[in-house]
């Protein structure tokens, strides 16, 4: 072991194993090819004493397979009876998935039909709903809708209309508020700090889309 070890020292001028992980992330790439290679052809025989040495990289953990398309839900009899007595709801399903169950939002997490997020389905959310759903649960297009349906009907009652709501909905009801009170929201580029006295422009056009309607802020 100690001969193995003197082969990897004098070639990376490392005193321990562990004086790897002191080098610097641009030093550590070559360093990674390197000891590679010398671990591989003084223990080749040897495979188990190569993680003894610490140097080769963490094994990634795969990413879970990708869900499919899914847009059997459009034959469900309770989410048309919803859509129904609610058209709106067909048209921020189409804006906020496609239309696709599986549908997930690499940036936020958001999933389902109508894209909601983690902590909305498993914190108290209020506006009307009353109670919660466990992230996988929102993959289940009844349940999402559902839960979708009360949380912006919940939001249109305390804001008193379509347009207002759907901000809410999509931008959060913490950020539209403290907007509606400062009349601008910070965004943050960088270590820069920026006032911005207009709407974001997704949220904008997410209203848009589903209204019909330009907003004029």
């Amino acid at each position: 072991m100690e001969s193995i070890w003197g082969n990897i020292q004098g070639l990376l001028g490392l005193n321990q194993p562990q004086d790897y992980f002191k080098k610097t992330p641009i030093e550590r790439p070559s360093l990674l090819g390197e000891s590679n290679r010398v671990i591989q052809n003084i223990v080749s025989d040897s495979p188990d004493q190569i993680s003894q040495f610490n140097l080769l990289p963490p094994k990634v953990k795969p990413d879970a397979p990708k869900r499919k398309i899914d847009t059997s839900w459009r034959q469900n009899k309770v989410i048309q009876q919803i859509i129904k007595e609610n058209p709106i709801i067909g048209k921020m399903i189409e804006v906020e998935s496609s239309g696709n169950s599986n549908a997930v939002n690499k940036k936020s997490g958001a999933r389902g039909l109508m894209q909601i997020k983690k902590d909305t389905a498993e914190k108290d959310t209020g506006f009307g709903v009353n109670y919660n759903l466990k992230y996988e649960e929102l993959f289940d297009p009844v349940k999402n809708v559902e839960y979708g349906t009360k949380y912006f009907k919940g939001l249109k009652k305390y804001y008193g209309n379509d347009r207002e709501a759907l901000i809410a909905y999509n931008w959060g009801h913490g950020n539209y508020k403290s907007f509606k009170k400062l009349g601008y929201w910070i965004e943050k580029k960088g270590k820069k700090k920026i006032k911005n006295y207009k709407l974001p422009k997704e949220t904008k056009n997410y209203s848009e889309k589903i209204l019909g309607v330009k907003n004029r802020k």
